[in-house]
């Protein structure tokens, strides 16, 4: 028959698979807690909530039903400044190198730079 020993004895002691309904209000909870917060908040903090709303769960009990249920926290994205705007109507700087009167004679007489790259001395 394929099934376990473990699954046979449960089955012939009489105890069945299927939920509580303790379990099942639990797990509508924590499913609506985590969608009030909009699906930010992970078994920590979920926990934490329902604790301070008067349910008696933990941690590991929460992560379990997130994990039964399907529900995943979603991450905040690592923020990346925005520093080049390419789509702009503006012409190109010139290049001033290129005119034969501004050639340079010296070591370190011209200089070039990226202003959105070099430091401030105030540091900012």
């Amino acid at each position: 028959m394929k099934v376990s020993c473990s699954a046979y004895c449960a089955y012939a002691s009489g105890k069945s698979h299927v939920s509580s309904p303790e379990k099942a209000s639990v797990a509508e909870q924590v499913k609506a807690e985590f969608y009030q917060h909009r699906r930010r908040y992970g078994s920590r903090r979920l926990a934490a909530e329902l604790k301070d709303q008067g349910l008696a769960i933990g941690r590991f009990q929460v992560r379990a039903v997130m994990r039964r249920e399907n529900l995943h926290a979603i991450c905040a994205r690592r923020f990346v400044p925005q520093t080049t705007d390419s789509r702009h109507h503006y012409p190109a700087s010139p290049n001033l190198l290129r005119e034969i009167e501004n050639v340079p004679q010296r070591l370190g007489e011209v200089l070039v730079g990226d202003i959105t790259y070099l430091p401030l001395q105030s540091g900012k």
